[in-house]
């Protein structure tokens, strides 16, 4: 049986968000896209994400098994950098679905990595010296080294080309999606219900902050404008939803100083059947990121219904597109008066713009790229 893309996807498991997400969602599809081609395919998946292995093998494609979410990440790395690489020996090409692509010593012949951002080089003062050091190696290596990369918004795709200087005819843009049975304007019944019992929250009464945590979230500005609201007499509340981050504790040390602590009510996870209708309730979420790669709350929150404001200059200016306010990043006044004002969605609009984004076409735009690819190498391998 000809071995034709080898899968990683290490990165989907228990409460995973982000590049987890998309790990997943392109994971669970991609094989079955190109069996249609017929390609074989085999996904490197975590010993703790057996449903994403059920899901695979129903698409039609086969798996190996990976070290637990939970294991030590010294362990972690080696089997990455080291014994995945010998397990994919013999394979026509090797695809991960982020940025850990190991040496080209030990790869198949065609190489595909994922650059999801490239944030550890823009805000180096987020990360410790280890990981400065890393991510400063490593990025350009998947530059030099990669056949394809693949990324999630053109904003990406321009700034590795302008940091990094990739070849832009390598790079391979498909956006991120949603899932538009899980995120809809449809509310459940007694969800208002259900957030008030899980969270103690009232519908509309609160803006949502959803992300883990670090300093270009700009949760600052977000601060700020609160205590601008309040001290005009107002009540704000927003929401900070999502893992624990780094170099947050300064946020928490300014809420706190500034008697904001009850506005600020912190959501450390959200269960997914929650997730929804915590965006569908709220007043609008509020994302004014420094930098995003792509910035998946923002497809989320419209597809519930759920105003949206983002910073100038990010990709997330370029998902949300005409439905999206957009103001500067430093900018308090802006923000406090966008959260004291009512929003409403224009609904064709929203429906029209939103149409183009699904994690179906996420995984056929790479699929359409990688299936001549494949085909190639089958054909040279023969040789």
């Amino acid at each position: 049986m000809p071995k034709d893309l080898f899968l990683v996807a290490d990165q989907w498991g228990p409460q995973s968000s982000g590049m987890g997400v998309y790990a997943y969602q392109i994971a669970r599809r991609l094989p079955a896209l190109l069996r249609r081609e017929g390609f074989n395919v085999t996904v490197a998946v975590r010993q703790d994400a057996p449903c994403l292995a059920d899901e695979v093998r129903e698409s039609g494609g086969s798996v190996t098994t990976l070290l637990p979410t939970s294991a030590p990440a010294r362990r972690k790395l080696q089997e990455i950098y080291f014994w995945l690489p010998i397990r994919s020996r013999g394979w026509n090409c090797y695809y991960t679905l982020d940025h850990k692509l190991p040496a080209k010593a030990l790869l198949p012949r065609y190489r595909v990595a994922t650059v999801h951002d490239i944030c550890p080089l823009e805000f180096p003062g987020e990360y410790g010296a280890l990981k400065r050091f890393y991510f400063g190696l490593q990025l350009p290596k998947v530059m030099r080294t990669a056949n394809c990369i693949a990324t999630i918004s053109d904003h990406t795709a321009h700034k590795l080309v302008a940091t990094l200087n990739a070849d832009r005819a390598r790079i391979v843009v498909s956006p991120n999606g949603f899932d538009a049975e899980q995120f809809s304007v449809h509310a459940n019944e007694n969800e208002a219900d259900q957030l008030f019992s899980a969270y103690g929250l009232i519908p509309k009464t609160y803006h949502l902050f959803v992300g883990r945590l670090s300093p270009r979230k700009n949760l600052s500005l977000v601060i700020e404008a609160a205590r601008r609201i309040k001290q005009r007499g107002g009540k704000p509340c927003v929401v900070v939803a999502g893992p624990k981050g780094w170099r947050s504790e300064g946020d928490w040390a300014t809420i706190h100083e500034c008697g904001l602590a009850d506005s600020f009510p912190k959501i450390n996870f959200v269960p997914s059947e929650l997730l929804p209708a915590l965006y569908r309730q709220s007043r609008g979420l509020l994302y004014p990121s420094f930098s995003e790669g792509f910035g998946l709350p923002v497809l989320e929150s419209l597809a519930c219904g759920s105003p949206v404001v983002v910073a100038r200059g990010t990709s997330c200016a370029e998902i949300g597109g005409p439905l999206v306010d957009v103001i500067d990043p430093h900018d308090i006044e802006a923000l406090a008066h966008w959260m004291q004002t009512d929003h409403i969605l224009d609904e064709p609009t929203r429906r029209h713009w939103l149409a183009q984004f699904s994690w179906e076409k996420t995984a056929e735009g790479i699929a359409c790229v990688l299936g001549p690819t494949l085909g190639a190498l089958r054909s040279t391998a023969k040789r």
